[in-house]
């Protein structure tokens, strides 16, 4: 985008190595919202940051599915590298999971969010290049946070700040490159090499919390840790009797300590929860998402939508009074330029006629020539004189009937002009000087 501006709008999530910030672009009657990524500003100094950070936003713009959130622009500017990404307006997993007021969510409601969390994380496991290469990408922060709801019901998966592809190990920063340790595998915890089953595993732990309605790992860092590696998880149908013994037997598989024993293919994980949403459906019939959050955010999307309309006007002014600055600017200094110009103009003088340059007296000069000989003066040329008029003779008849040829009248004479002296010839002495 050749010179596009993105206006500050608000912000919207800061924690990790970024903040997020909800964006305006403005062009005309044209207006969109975008959420843009910047770094810290106290890691925007660390060249291994920024390192991580551009290679967020190329694997990230490399994944084209509806249920991963795009990014549509990369650049730099003199507050660091940004990534531009759709704007997903609506509430995150967790802010679902904790805004019902202690109620669970419905079961349908549950089962759609999480298979097209598990569509989206297809989608990155099976991502390729532009050459056809597979990437193999494990996203290694699945959870509740990273898993956006649109009030019309879209669901995307976000944040591949922290993505490793198989087979190439990066350099970990501290404070930079960690997940969160309660949503993270037996094998992240201890260091073992992970593929993509451990984002399996992640997503057994979001399943559980959003059907549950409470975190699956509790206490401190190292509590949950130790819960991860060595505690069985605990059986769903005993928190949740409503909950179908094939999604309770998925949540186990997820779950499992082992990652042979869980699914290997994030495709049978898709297939599984299509197969579970179809049985509800037949059940309770269809009820989309968009129903569920009217029902219980109805007014905070009402107060939501009041508030970002206020945004926008503030925002609209601002890039208004923006506008006429530099316009204003731009004026004064075309006026600038051509006052200075006018003045250069003024003082500048004319250039006048050229010089006619003096004659050289070296033929004259005598300190080398025993006589200066005059330069021989041109003759004047004589003036041709008028032609004589040609008088015709008449004729006349005499008495007798015979024609008599009369004289020609005789012409007035001439002046003769006076003879042109000729020029003195040149010469060691010339005559009229001899004569004097």
């Amino acid at each position: 985008m050749a010179s596009t501006e993105y206006t500050f709008v608000r912000e919207l999530q800061r924690g990790g190595m970024g903040t997020v910030e909800l964006v305006l672009r403005a062009d005309g009657r044209f207006e969109r919202l975008f959420a843009r990524k910047r770094i810290l500003r106290s890691l925007r100094d660390d060249p291994r940051a920024a390192a991580m950070f551009r290679e967020e936003s190329r694997i990230a713009g490399l994944l084209r599915h509806q249920n991963v959130v795009a990014v549509l622009d990369v650049g730099e500017d003199s507050e660091g590298p940004f990534m531009v990404m759709e704007y997903v307006d609506g509430l995150s997993l967790a802010s679902l999971i904790k805004g019902t007021g202690g109620e669970l969510l419905p079961l349908q409601a549950v089962v759609r969010i999480l298979l097209d969390v598990a569509r989206g994380l297809r989608a990155a496991h099976e991502a390729r290049d532009p050459s056809g290469a597979s990437l193999d990408l494990i996203h290694r922060d699945i959870t509740p946070q990273n898993v956006l709801i649109g009030w019309d019901g879209a669901v995307k998966l976000t944040d591949f700040g922290i993505v490793k592809a198989v087979g190439r190990e990066t350099e970990t920063t501290v404070g930079i490159l960690k997940g969160k340790p309660g949503y993270m595998s037996p094998e992240q915890l201890t260091l073992r090499p992970v593929d993509h089953r451990s984002d399996l595993f992640s997503l057994g732990v979001v399943l559980y919390e959003a059907l549950a309605g409470r975190r699956l790992y509790r206490g401190d860092d190292a509590q949950r840790a130790h819960r991860i590696v060595y505690e069985a998880p605990p059986d769903l149908a005993d928190i949740r009797p409503d909950v179908p013994p094939r999604l309770v037997q998925l949540a186990f598989d997820l779950l499992a300590k082992d990652c042979r024993l869980r699914p290997q293919q994030t495709a049978e994980v898709v297939e599984r929860l299509e197969e579970i949403l179809d049985d509800l459906i037949e059940d309770e019939g269809s009820t989309s998402l968009e129903h569920v959050l009217e029902r219980y955010f109805g007014p905070l999307k009402a107060d939501r939508e009041q508030e970002l309309r206020r945004l926008l006007r503030l925002t609209r002014t601002r890039i208004s009074r923006a506008r006429r600055t530099r316009i204003a600017a731009q004026v004064v200094g075309v006026a600038l330029v051509l006052s200075a110009a006018g003045l250069y103009a003024a003082w500048t003088p004319e250039p006048g006629p050229p010089e006619t340059p003096k004659p050289s007296h070296a033929a004259n000069d005598t300190r080398d020539a025993a006589v200066a000989e005059p330069a021989e003066e041109a003759s004047p040329v004589p003036e041709p004189a008028p032609p004589t008029p040609v008088v015709e003779p008449t004729m006349r008849r005499t008495r007798r009937g015979r024609a008599m040829r009369r004289a020609p009248a005789t012409p007035a004479p001439q002046t003769p002009a006076p003879p042109t002296p000729a020029p003195p010839r040149a010469g060691p002495l010339h005559q009229w000087q001899l004569d004097e």
